[in-house]
């Protein structure tokens, strides 16, 4: 559809040039109107396609979404659409297991493979038992997943409810081999006080081995949760036996290897310290600290149980940055009412991500309430990260919102969020009958059908290369706003220089122009003068656009769309001297000889559009002594100022289609050795002004060549020559 709109457009926007432009462009003719797209799909907008020197776009809580070919829509807040039950692949464990946890980890170097690790669990198939088991995948550009596969490294004995986590680097801030980390959890006749450790190879991305840490917890610990900050390990919570449930917080420092150790007692969470509310099955998140505003990483508990049964309450936490007298410690714990959640749950799984760069959110998923999971739920909430300051946005009158529901209640599972998606593994279901899964969702980030988007959110494009530069006239986009809301709508500026970086247009934005509301509706907007380019209208070959999207409360289902951005140009012609050559008997390289005809070729090529019928000009040749001239009316190339050899062309314009060329030629004869410098310019007037002259150009700052000739006397030693050489 989209593309059908622009095709009608094309033949709209010529006629609009014509009559609209005005005196800014009314000798344009209709055939040098051309319409060229910026962006128009998914690899476009997000960078797949880069642009000049590798530029890709930039998202502040927008996404570019799956419709069609690509839109820019605001960031769908949570899940997008309903789940989807992957068929494959299945773990094979036809019953099902639960309580297994879970790593991810994305390689920083291409290929930027992506895997998931599926560690431990309970088979609840008779005999019931804990796994040792380490099951991979690996997660495609697509989304999807490959068959599970068995690592041959075993955890040293079968675990259920332990935490995981990863770490890239020692407490030092040096790079180690990826790292997993398996901390407490229950196996088959007790709870585990154990660390296990395993380096990830970085060629097959393998589990090396299992090793068991020097250093432990001080108590057996389940349902406790870990993560990794800056080379440090924190394990939070849990419980040793029913009635026991823990408030401590413990952190290890990752050494070189990559082993935890020295183990440090950090501030217990607040409330008991032996039956504390958020104890066990709750969740942690490390938000690490991103803005300059804020460098601390922070720690959010969210959720768990204890006797009584599960919580609402989530406890947040900055650890002191590496420069703190007391570096790695976790600071003091804050209970912000605003951060709870809107019911009590635990035995969640949990996510963090930043689906495209778009913008961090947590995400939670399914959970039960009451102990021990008697209430299973279906339900998914996400809150977005607000990164000047490592908390959550409220929005829309909360931080957590909700998105489309699970196909079914699950709880016991685990969670990891990579690329577009969320992928919530195994896990329990209903507990009458038990029902376990052995199955994998998949929940959209970026895609339709979300129940709310961010309700404002900014898209910055690559830098695109237009080729060569062109006369900018009509800047164009194409987009659909359903909603009449004006507080619904796209608001878009853009900017153009010469520099590949567009360090020639710091600062140099247009004002922003709204949106037309409506279905695939086309916005045109006359550019403007831009303050960085002298042209009116402006000539450039590199252009960047922003967009501002909205929306309100009373449609933030809804998000305007984005569809296509381009420019309407004049693809004018742009005449350049493509080479400047002399040869003689015994010329070579760029030495003449003295008393013998020198033949010059000088090559005149339009290398952009059409010369419009009528507009003839005139190419020169000047022949002077002066290393650093440039021609400019009222400058004619003939004695007594320039030297004997400077010419002038007058040359037709339809004899330079696109491409076309011609070889104008004159001779040189000089009898004194000397060094002489030839200044070839096409489209010269010597009665007009620059840049125009005859025929108005793409690029009317390449129209001039120069040659420098060495003229010697072959008779003569080089010793004489040398002066004029360097000269």
């Amino acid at each position: 559809m989209k593309r059908q709109v622009l095709s009608l457009m094309g033949g709209l926007l010529a006629l609009a040039g014509l009559l609209l432009l005005g005196q800014a462009s009314a000798a344009v003719p209709p055939e040098q109107l051309v319409y060229r797209v910026l962006d128009t799909t998914r690899a476009q907008f997000l960078g797949e396609e880069p642009g000049a020197l590798g530029s890709t776009g930039v998202l502040t809580f927008t996404a570019i979404s799956k419709r069609d070919d690509g839109e820019v829509q605001l960031l769908p807040l949570g899940v997008a659409g309903d789940w989807e039950t992957l068929s494959a692949p299945l773990l094979p464990f036809p019953e099902g297991i639960e309580g297994p946890a879970a790593v991810s980890y994305s390689e920083p170097q291409s290929p930027h493979r992506q895997r998931i690790y599926l560690i431990g669990g309970r088979d609840p198939a008779p005999p019931a038992h804990r796994l040792d088991t380490v099951y991979t995948c690996e997660v495609q550009p697509d989304g999807t997943l490959t068959d599970w596969e068995l690592q041959s490294a075993r955890l040293p004995r079968g675990l259920a409810s332990a935490a995981a986590a990863l770490s890239t680097v020692d407490v030092y801030g040096d790079p180690i081999t990826p790292t997993i980390y398996v901390v407490g959890g229950k196996y088959d006749g007790g709870e585990s006080s154990a660390i296990y450790y395993a380096p990830i190879d970085p060629d097959t991305l393998d589990i090396v081995a299992w090793y068991t840490a020097t250093t432990s917890l001080p108590q057996p610990r389940v349902g406790l949760t870990a993560v990794t900050s800056k080379g440090y390990l924190y394990t939070i919570g849990g419980f040793a036996s029913p009635g026991n449930y823990s408030s401590a917080v413990w952190h290890f420092r990752i050494d070189e290897t990559g082993a935890p150790v020295n183990r440090s007692t950090d501030l217990s969470l607040p409330g008991s310290s032996t039956d504390n509310p958020n104890a066990a099955y709750h969740q942690t998140v490390l938000l690490a600290g991103v803005s300059p505003s804020y460098p601390s990483d922070t720690l959010y508990v969210i959720g768990g149980y204890n006797s009584a049964g599960s919580t609402a309450r989530v406890l947040r936490a900055d650890i002191n940055p590496p420069d703190h007298p007391e570096a790695g410690y976790v600071a003091e714990w804050t209970d912000a009412p605003e951060d709870d959640l809107p019911q009590p749950l635990s035995a969640f799984a949990v996510a963090i991500g930043e689906p495209q760069g778009a913008g961090r959110q947590v995400y939670i998923v399914g959970g039960a309430q009451g102990v021990d999971g008697n209430v299973p739920q279906d339900t998914i909430r996400s809150a977005a990260v607000d990164d000047e300051h490592n908390t959550f946005y409220e929005w829309y009158g909360s931080v957590w919102l909700t998105s489309p529901a699970l196909p079914a209640v699950r709880y016991r599972h685990t969670a990891v969020q990579m690329g577009d998606y969320i992928y919530a593994i195994a896990g329990h279901g209903t507990n009458t009958p038990p029902v376990y899964y052995n199955n994998i969702l998949r929940g959209d980030l970026v895609g339709s059908g979300a129940h709310q988007h961010a309700p404002s959110g900014q898209f910055s494009s690559r830098v695109v290369d237009l080729g060569y530069k062109h006369r900018l006239l009509w800047f164009q986009w194409t987009s659909s706003i359903t909603p009449t809301d004006p507080g619904v709508g796209i608001a878009l500026q853009f900017r153009a220089g010469n520099e590949p970086d567009l360090s020639d247009a710091v600062g140099a934005w247009t004002d922003y122009y709204p949106t037309t509301h409506g279905v695939h509706s086309s916005t045109l907007v006359l550019v403007p003068h831009l303050s960085n380019i002298a042209f009116d209208p402006p000539i450039a070959r590199y252009v960047q656009y922003r967009a501002l999207l909205s929306t309100t409360a009373a449609y933030s289902d809804i998000t305007p769309l984005l569809e296509e951005v381009g420019m309407l140009v004049e693809d004018g012609p742009d005449l350049v001297v493509s080479s400047v050559q002399f040869s003689c008997d015994g010329c070579y390289g760029s030495f003449g000889i003295i008393s013998r005809t020198i033949d010059v070729r000088v090559t005149v090529r339009n290398q952009g559009g059409d010369v419009p019928p009528g507009n003839d000009f005139g190419a020169a040749l000047f022949v002077t002594q002066t290393a650093d001239y440039e021609p400019a009316p009222p400058d004619q190339p003939a004695p007594p100022r320039f030297l004997p050899g400077s010419a002038s062309w007058a040359l037709q314009g339809a004899g330079f289609p696109s491409g076309a060329s011609q070889v104008l030629t004159t001779t040189l004869f000089f009898t004194q050795p000397q060094r002489i410098f030839l200044y070839a310019h096409a489209d010269y007037d010597a009665a007009a002004l620059p840049p125009d002259y005859n025929v108005g150009e793409a690029d009317p700052d390449n129209n001039l060549t120069v040659l420098s000739i060495v003229l010697i006397n072959p008779r003569t030693s080089w010793q004489i020559c040398l002066p004029l050489i360097l000269k």
